[in-house]
């Protein structure tokens, strides 16, 4: 029986892989956060749905991403292959074999164009779609630009180089990336494709798409509404609960929210009340740091964040201060010197450490 389930297994792995293809993010991206990113920044629906699909397309169609047969690039491999056996001397008797093989040669060609981009190629298909306005070049272009994260080997701590949208270093482990890397990719690397594995990444990646999407639209830049969702949506593993963080988001007639007044307890005993123009709050948890909107704000007191969907989230503050536009005008408040701070008139009571009466025993 063992035996019997274990062929029925590695057929199914030998006929999937004759379809891999090296997807950088996944559809959860190509077009499910590009959709909602294309409708936040002014797109119509009917707009937004090209893009998304023209973007997808780069995967699911066999003509810009295809990779030919498990069998006949690896031959008597191909069973180490599917059970994950594959080294880098597999994949350079692979490359060597079949470099000027037609269709292998189709395979390279659409993966650096479309997956693996150069800094020159990217200008291109910007440069393409720009000007004449074009969504369907717009989806691929934002999918080639998507996928320069998913492929990067950038981590968290290489961010600082990217915070001014200068894709030179985010571009430059990719322009001469060998063919074995890129094939490599197709067969072990997708861990690289889940937002949650690498989310500061994937969190600068749907900023820069928003970007790019609002220079086409010449649209207003309200990516500060949405970045907390944004945040949750790139963290999360669950496929469901991921489309459901972006449905949460704005309909994007809707105008700007308006700021809420709330009421700080400082350490100094102070009660100050004002709107909270620090937007958002950076918010170290154990889980990363999260970017927390104003507008979902409801309170905070001693390491706990209340969010306005009842969402409690435990974590330090890590701006530097709050800008708090009062009455008599603008404060910068540290958060080492706030205790709580709530909307509503009265900042909420931090929690009291608990007390015991001891237990009186009896006298005889």
């Amino acid at each position: 029986m063992k035996i019997a389930v274990a062929v029925i297994a590695l057929g199914m792995a030998l006929s999937l892989l004759s379809a891999i293809q090296a997807e950088g993010y996944e559809k959860d991206v190509h077009y499910t956060l590009t959709n909602h990113l294309a409708l936040w920044a002014g797109f119509t629906p009917s707009q937004a749905a090209e893009i998304a699909k023209a973007n997808q397309e780069l995967d699911s169609n066999p003509a810009f991403s295809a990779l030919p047969d498990c069998r006949r690039i690896f031959g008597n491999e191909c069973k180490s292959v599917a059970l994950g056996i594959v080294n880098e001397k597999l994949l350079g008797d692979a490359v060597a074999k079949w470099k000027n093989d037609p269709a292998y040669q189709r395979m390279i060609s659409a993966q650096r164009a479309y997956h693996f981009p150069s800094q020159n190629r990217l200008k291109e298909l910007r440069d393409s779609a720009f000007p004449e306005k074009n969504l369907k070049v717009l989806g691929h272009y934002l999918h080639a630009l998507q996928d320069s994260f998913a492929h990067s080997l950038m981590d968290s701590t290489n961010l600082s180089a990217l915070k001014e949208f200068d894709t030179d270093r985010l571009l430059a482990s990719l322009a001469y990336l060998p063919d074995t890397k890129i094939l490599g990719h197709f067969l072990y690397g997708h861990s690289l494709d889940k937002t949650h594995e690498r989310p500061d990444l994937a969190e600068l990646m749907a900023r820069y798409t928003y970007r790019e999407l609002i220079a086409f639209n010449g649209s207003p830049n309200r990516y500060s509404e949405i970045e907390a969702a944004v945040a949750r949506f790139v963290r999360e593993e669950d496929a469901d609960r991921k489309t459901t963080y972006l449905k949460k988001l704005p309909k994007v007639d809707e105008p700007p929210t308006a700021q809420s007044e709330f009421s700080f307890q400082m350490k100094n005993g102070t009660v100050l009340t004002g709107s909270l123009e620090t937007n958002p709050l950076k918010i170290k948890t154990p889980f990363g740091i999260l970017a927390v909107a104003t507008k979902d704000l409801a309170s905070f007191a001693r390491g706990e964040l209340s969010l306005a969907d009842g969402t409690v989230i435990k974590g330090e503050i890590l701006n530097p201060s709050l800008s708090v536009a009062t009455k008599f005008g603008k404060l910068s408040l540290p958060p080492s010197e706030i205790v709580s701070f709530g909307t509503g008139a009265q900042p909420p009571k931090p929690p009291q450490p608990k007390t015991t009466t001891p237990t009186r025993l009896p006298t005889h």
